[in-house]
């Protein structure tokens, strides 16, 4: 519900030929993507470094 009330208002900022509900939903789908995007980042971020920055083992004499 909070994007779309963000949608709702950043609706207002805008001339009238570029405001419409199609601009509210795609603007709260937008908002929703990076949100989904930044929490599936911070929860599987950390597992995806460590594999692509595997350090080599050394053997220490």
């Amino acid at each position: 519900m909070g994007h779309l009330a963000a949608g709702g208002i950043s609706n207002l900022y805008y001339p009238k030929e570029n405001r419409g509900p199609g601009l509210v939903f795609t603007r709260a789908a937008i908002g929703i993507g990076y949100g989904t995007a930044g929490a599936v980042f911070s929860e599987f971020g950390p597992d995806i470094q460590r594999k692509l920055m595997k350090k080599k083992k050394t053997s220490v004499p």
